[in-house]
């Protein structure tokens, strides 16, 4: 439930200061939160990582979500951002009512969580979100 990365930050604090080093398994809950604050300020519902890949699934066309997203511009302003921007690969995935983005050569989620957290969230967002 942080919605910043700060209260990320205050975490990871308060988890060393109490156990210690933290544990691996620890560290990539920790970057797991991290990668979902950031898609999450794209609106992305879901992220994938494996196979030197990383998709974002965003909500269905025909969710309230979905239609605000849309509907407002936010997802042709960050594909226009994603297009000039990015020096990785992608393609667009339409099924089922939704859509999916498939973006190549993410090696590891430590490559997702930098792709992910240099794309700027908009002022325009239509919705608030928190990781």
């Amino acid at each position: 439930e942080a919605s910043s990365l700060e209260e990320i930050n205050d975490w990871r604090e308060e988890l060393d200061d109490r156990f210690g080093d933290l544990t691996e398994g620890a560290e990539y809950l920790l970057l797991a939160t991290e990668i979902k604050h950031f898609a999450s300020r794209l609106l992305v519902k879901k992220v994938t990582t494996r196979a030197n890949r990383m998709w974002l699934q965003f909500p269905k066309n025909n969710s309230d979500e979905g239609q605000q997203l849309y509907d407002s511009g936010f997802f042709q302003l960050l594909m226009k951002e994603i297009q000039a921007n990015s020096d990785h690969k992608y393609d667009v995935i339409q099924k089922n009512d939704s859509v999916r983005l498939v973006i190549f050569d993410i090696e590891n989620p430590m490559a997702a969580k930098e792709y992910l957290s240099q794309l700027t969230p908009f002022e325009t967002a239509p919705v608030e979100v928190t990781a």
